[in-house]
């Protein structure tokens, strides 16, 4: 049976393959557009309501290492300052914690808080398929 279910599961993923290559060039070509016209579509704001969906730009923040530090040096760090609330268990950097910590704490253990606009989409199906 699970030899059955994984020979389905691969001829599922196949034929939605192409789908999901069409659907990938389709979200290159809106960000494309969006940061080509994003004086004009995003003057004031951060998202903007086209006639068959949503797009835009959230601001996200991720943690990155200072240069030439790597996260394993970072968690060496934590360690011998004890600031035991930024590792996990499973001994890896606890970026979730890190992220709430003022710049000078990430500093002190070799990373930087960098904020980004990330590109996004939402699509009104209900529409689509009305139309």
């Amino acid at each position: 049976m699970n030899g059955q279910i994984d020979h389905l599961k691969a001829h599922a993923a196949a034929a939605a393959e192409p789908f999901q290559v069409r659907v990938k060039a389709l979200e290159a070509g809106l960000q494309a557009f969006s940061e080509y016209n994003r004086d004009t579509l995003f003057p004031d704001k951060k998202s903007v309501e086209l006639n068959h969906g949503l797009l835009g730009y959230r601001k996200t923040t991720a943690l990155k290492t200072l240069g030439k530090t790597t996260w394993a040096m970072v968690l060496a760090r934590l360690k011998e300052l004890e600031f035991f609330a930024g590792v996990r268990v499973k001994e890896e950097v606890n970026k979730e914690e890190l992220l709430t910590w003022p710049a000078e704490r990430l500093e002190l253990v070799g990373a930087r808080r960098e904020s980004q606009d990330v590109f996004w989409y939402e699509v009104k199906e209900e529409e689509i398929a009305a139309a």
